[in-house]
């Protein structure tokens, strides 16, 4: 009987180690990088088999090195959000290479080549437009760059305010309170309902890692604008190592250094001081009080009398608020 439960631990202990690599695999599948794919082919349109691919990140100087297959094409994946330069090497033919072309997260980008033939010495640099319809995957979403990060205007600093720059996304949830600290600095809300689910049904992902608070499907940590690289919003379809979410996948990606030195400075300062304040003797330029009596509600008349006690004619309210918009202007433009 001991070796009998001793074989049922053994297997119940296989299994675990499984389902925890299995876990780990799932967690590594959520991916936060992107992939180059292509076909190579002669100007016959004959594939070109076993092409040496060198795909290289402009900025680190990073090479990925790979050959062709016997159908002529190629896949390169795990490349970090970047602008990547390919150049392809075959015997007989010309070098071809391809420059900046674009790598975002969890996106794949096509870069089909044609071989000239000619001497290896000899490069010729292939010139493409990217595809209007994206053929490498069903999955709909929108991709947020650091450009965009950096520039838009935020009143909070919060990248996840930029949601809702994706089709299907309006501004929902909270802003800063006790229990939503990723929210620091926020005057309003900074969580997205997108497609009509609700706010607290989308998925955070920081570097492949779940960014969520499970209690109140809070966000767990906000970056710094100036360390984000991209993130994509992912809004009907993602591929399927996505799961837990009933509204969009936000997958987000760090930055990473380059072969430039770079950095950035900023002041972030708040203080109601430099705001525009109506003084209260403005305000008094334009003072009236509304009498509305039941002759008036008839006839769908005010009866306005200023501060003064003076009364003046009844007329709408469409009437009266023309006057006093025009009244307010004068004051704004300092000619009361």
């Amino acid at each position: 009987m001991n070796a009998h439960f001793g074989v049922r631990n053994q297997i119940l202990h296989l299994g675990l180690a499984g389902a925890l690599l299995l876990m780990a695999g799932s967690a590594f599948a959520q991916s936060i990088t992107g992939t180059i794919v292509g076909t190579l082919r002669d100007s016959s349109g004959g594939a070109i088999v076993g092409a040496a691919l060198t795909v290289t990140n402009r900025d680190t100087g990073i090479s990925v090195s790979q050959k062709s297959d016997d159908q002529g094409n190629y896949v390169v994946t795990n490349l970090p959000p970047g602008i990547y330069h390919i150049r392809v090497e075959y015997a007989g033919f010309r070098t071809s290479t391809a420059a900046d072309n674009v790598v975002q997260v969890q996106q794949t980008t096509r870069v089909d080549m044609e071989l000239m033939p000619g001497a290896v010495t000899e490069v010729l640099d292939v010139v493409a437009a990217a595809p209007l319809v994206r053929s490498t995957t069903s999955e709909i979403g929108h991709v947020i760059e650091s450009g965009q990060i950096q520039v838009l205007p935020l009143n909070g600093r919060l990248f996840q305010q930029l949601i809702t720059l994706t089709p299907g996304a309006i501004q929902r949830g909270f802003a800063d309170f006790g229990e939503n600290p990723a929210a620091a600095g926020a005057r309003s809300a900074i969580h997205a309902s997108v497609n009509g689910l609700p706010w607290s049904g989308n998925n955070f992902l920081l570097d492949g890692v779940a960014n969520n608070e499970p209690l109140n499907a809070f966000i767990n940590v906000t970056p710094p604008l100036e360390a984000i690289e991209q993130f994509k919003v992912q809004t009907n379809n993602p591929t399927a190592e996505f799961g837990v979410f009933g509204g969009a996948v936000v997958n987000l990606t760090m930055r990473s250094g380059t072969n430039a030195l770079h950095g950035s400075l900023f002041e972030y300062l708040r203080n109601e001081k430099l705001n525009y304040k109506i003084r209260e003797a403005q305000l008094m330029k334009v003072p009236y009080m509304l009498i509305v009596g039941e002759r008036e509600k008839e006839e769908g008349t005010i009866t306005v009398r200023k501060r003064n006690g003076e009364n003046l004619p009844a007329m709408t309210p469409q009437d009266f608020a023309e006057r006093v918009r025009g009244e307010c202007d004068e004051v704004m433009s300092g000619k009361r």
